[in-house]
């Protein structure tokens, strides 16, 4: 097993993700979630009793997620720093390829709670680019047994 090297940060950094380009180097569990046997997913699913309206949701993200730096950063290779990766702070974020809303038919679907189960399930097999912030937000406007909707966080850890 790999030993992680030790992490040696300025005393007088106040704000973990800096606005430039120079970053920071990731967290020894950070890192440890890119190693080449590492495949890491955090699912959160939250049912809803309306459904839901994509474009407020992405109005309300614009005053709270992205104002948590974060979520707004990558992880990028840099052989300069220890552990060789650090957080750089993307100055712009496109909601549109983080909120997606994929179009149903609740008429074709035969069970929807299977359904939610069965895409929440292959968010774990698919990843997202590594050029842009690490998560998504799908939200599926399918009645199931608990909720009018779902909605369905994604925050994926993928190996360099």
């Amino acid at each position: 097993m790999e030993v992680l090297k030790c992490i040696k940060l300025k005393a007088d950094v106040e704000d973990p993700i800096r606005n430039d380009e120079e970053g920071l180097p990731l967290s020894p569990m950070a890192r440890l979630f890119h190693k080449p046997d590492s495949s890491i997913y955090i699912i959160v699913m939250v049912g809803m009793k309306t459904e839901m309206n994509p474009e407020v949701i992405k109005a309300s993200l614009v005053h709270t997620f992205l104002q948590q730096p974060r979520f707004c950063s990558l992880h990028v290779k840099d052989e300069t720093v220890k552990g060789g990766l650090k957080w750089v702070n993307k100055k712009e974020v496109d909601l549109d390829k983080h909120v997606i809303v994929p179009m149903l038919d609740p008429n074709n679907i035969e069970s929807p709670d299977k359904f939610v189960e069965e895409y929440t399930s292959n968010l774990s097999k698919t990843g997202i680019k590594m050029s842009m912030p690490m998560r998504d937000l799908h939200l599926l406007n399918l009645r199931t047994s608990d909720a009018e909707s779902v909605a369905v966080f994604r925050r994926n850890l993928p190996p360099f």
